[in-house]
């Protein structure tokens, strides 16, 4: 009876550690929200929202959501349009712990035309739309903030 006992216990533990092993090699998928403004060119407030999909801790898909306001609509400002695509596309692949210690600073001058804030890190603002790009990468932190990376 002892022998049986042990037998059952060996199995059932032989089971639990498989059952275990196979959780942790299943990815998990999930679309975050986050949310950003960022005062420009003295009254100009962009406001973001994005859709960050994740597998495991690592983008697959950014999507600024209809209705975010991140460009002046003025032909001279043209250059988020003509490469938002892009842009948005260099996120896929970055972790967690990546967009976590990109910096995306706000215009030390609100007033100052040519100061649309900053960027370092893992990702580049598009040159000529930096306040676009900025409003757009602390969207994306904001969508990730509470989420812990595999590496950290």
């Amino acid at each position: 009876m002892k022998k049986i006992f042990i037998a059952l216990s060996l199995l059932i533990l032989l089971v639990s550690c498989t059952n275990n092993q196979s959780i942790k090699n299943e990815s998990k998928t999930q679309t975050l929200t986050g949310l950003a403004t960022l005062t420009w060119h003295g009254n100009e407030t962009f406001n973001c929202v994005v859709k960050v999909t994740l597998t495991d801790d690592v983008i697959v898909k950014v999507e600024v959501e209809e209705g975010s306001y991140i460009n002046t609509g003025i032909e001279t400002f043209r250059l988020w349009e003509e490469n938002k695509d892009e842009y948005l596309a260099s996120y896929v692949g970055k972790t967690v712990a990546e967009i976590n210690a990109l910096e995306a600073n706000d215009p030390i001058d609100v007033s100052n035309h040519y100061d649309g804030g900053s960027m370092s890190g893992c990702i580049d603002a598009i040159a000529g739309a930096t306040a676009s790009s900025t409003v757009v990468a602390k969207a994306v932190k904001d969508a990730v903030k509470n989420i812990l990376s595999e590496a950290e």
